[in-house]
């Protein structure tokens, strides 16, 4: 597998990836281009001053570090999905989907367990998935493996 250079599109493929491409869940640093819209699972390098509209932003655990911005400053997003995405006071989010939760095995189904309160309120939190729930129909919640936090 070849690391992947600055400018190369998509950002993973069979070919290259980002030098800290861990695997699917934890897919490297890419720099942010408004020609591409699915960031899930990368971390995402982003000019200060930029407007980001319509791009998924979804990590798998919560309160993910995504964005790094290149000075001092702000980013605004805008219509963006960006569940698990840690806030920060650097990037301002208008209309987006700023919910936190874990994938679990609910009965051998994977499902979303989503934690209460808004993403900003979690902050400093240590967070860790249920484990091993039964729930009072008998059903058990698991969570499946996902990279430590």
């Amino acid at each position: 597998m070849a690391i992947r250079q600055p400018g190369q599109w998509p950002p993973v493929t069979a070919l290259w990836q980002p030098a800290d491409y861990v695997d699917d869940l934890k897919r490297g640093t890419v720099e942010y281009s408004p020609q591409w819209r699915n960031y899930a699972y990368h971390a995402v390098t982003v000019p200060v001053g930029t407007i980001i509209q319509g791009a998924n932003f979804a990590q798998a655990g919560p309160l993910t570090e995504v964005f790094t911005l290149d000075r001092p400053g702000t980013i605004t997003v805008v219509d963006c999905n960006l569940c698990n995405v840690k806030p920060s006071t650097r990037v301002l989010v208008q209309n987006g989907m700023t919910v936190q939760s874990w994938i679990v095995l609910v009965g051998g189904v994977q499902d979303r367990q989503f934690l209460t309160g808004r993403g900003e309120n979690l902050v400093g939190t240590v967070l860790k998935p249920p484990l091993n729930v039964v729930l009072p129909t008998g059903v058990v919640i698991s969570p499946l493996p996902i990279p430590s936090l």
